[in-house]
């Protein structure tokens, strides 16, 4: 905020004017239109009266106006902020009626407030003109107003101190974010006031700026203790990866060599099968032997009951030779089957280390 102290009410309405001006033709070369916000009281009255008399030498076809504040009172009413800017101001310049938008006083406060609200629309207003009052009031936003603390309402109703009370009147949202405000203040009435306020704002700042630089203590010291803690996990991290590398290495060996058994455990499983192959066909094979030693028993006997008495004897010794050839092949096949049983246990016991 730049403060600027002028001898006199005509020089600061000189100094506010030239501003505006300059303000007017760059918002108009930047984006086609100006937009400002006028300000209520008798304070602007020279300011207005300036103004008037730059009839011709200023394109007020992109003038866009608006006001801060407004009494509910109707437009004609001699208390109407509007009524003033359009005497003293807005009848004396070629600005186009539908770009003169004011808060429409002869409505009920709620209604003023919510139809300005969507006139004013959500662009930035290019200047904010404001006064203030013997309190310290600005626009419509009397201390102790709950309007005061209005952070997304762009239009809200106030209650003034004096008459006429209902009040309605732009917020800090929306004169916060104009491109340039000008406080009009003038008169020795208000020279201590503003002297007050002026101290209470370089404590506030100087409690900001103390906030700031213990904030921004706090912030490096919690910088650098996340630094180190940062600096401590890389190392941790570090270690614990290297660990595992170290056991990923070990590890790798160890699992081919199981693996490996694995593999001679299998070969072995495989082998013992085909032995255990081998022993079934030699079974069936003894099996079979015996089955045609059977039959030819019973073929001798059938052809010795037709037989005499005297050739039973010959033939009954025949059949024992037969039964005994084939309780010696049964014998063999019976020791075969042992010595594929005894390598048995190896096998598996090797399949087992694996």
């Amino acid at each position: 905020m730049a403060l600027k102290v002028l001898p006199d009410a005509d020089a600061v309405a000189r100094a506010v004017a030239d501003r505006i001006l300059q303000d007017a033709q760059c918002a108009a070369h930047a984006r086609g239109a100006f937009r400002i916000a006028l300000a209520g009281g008798s304070s602007p009255k020279p300011l207005y009266r300036l103004l008037a008399g730059q009839r011709d030498q200023v394109d007020w076809s992109v003038w866009q106006v608006f006001f801060g504040d407004e009494r509910v009172v109707p437009p004609e009413d001699e208390k109407s902020n509007y009524r003033l800017a359009r005497e003293t101001f807005l009848d004396h310049v070629p600005i186009p009626p539908m770009n003169v938008h004011r808060i429409r006083g002869e409505l009920a406060p709620a209604a003023a407030a919510e139809d300005y609200a969507a006139t004013l629309g959500d662009q930035r207003l290019d200047v904010v003109l404001l006064g203030m009052g013997d309190d310290g009031h600005t626009a419509s936003l009397f201390p102790g107003s709950p309007a005061l603390d209005e952070r997304s309402t762009t239009v809200v109703t106030s209650v003034s101190p004096v008459p006429p009370k209902d009040r309605v009147t732009l917020t800090f949202p929306v004169l916060n974010a104009a491109r340039a405000v000008y406080f009009v203040i003038t008169g020795e009435a208000k020279a201590e006031r503003l002297a007050q306020m002026l101290e209470q704002r370089a404590q506030v700042m100087a409690q900001l700026n103390s906030l700031a630089d213990a904030l921004e203590g706090t912030a490096g010291r919690q910088r650098e203790a996340i630094e180190q803690l940062v600096s401590t996990s890389s190392g941790t991290l570090q270690d614990i990866s290297a660990r595992f590398s170290e056991q990923a290495d070990s590890s790798v060996p160890r699992l081919s060599e199981v693996a490996a058994h694995f593999r001679g455990g299998a070969a072995e499983l495989a082998s013992l099968g085909e032995a255990f192959n081998a022993g079934i066909e030699l079974f069936n094979t003894a099996n079979g032997r015996l089955a045609e030693n059977l039959a030819r028993i019973e073929e001798s006997m059938g052809a010795s009951a037709a037989r005499s008495d005297e050739q039973m004897g010959y033939y009954i010794a025949q059949a024992r030779e037969i039964i005994d050839q084939s309780m010696l092949s049964q014998q063999g096949i019976i020791e075969d089957l042992r010595r594929l049983g005894a390598a048995t246990p190896d096998a598996e016991a090797r399949a087992g280390a694996g």
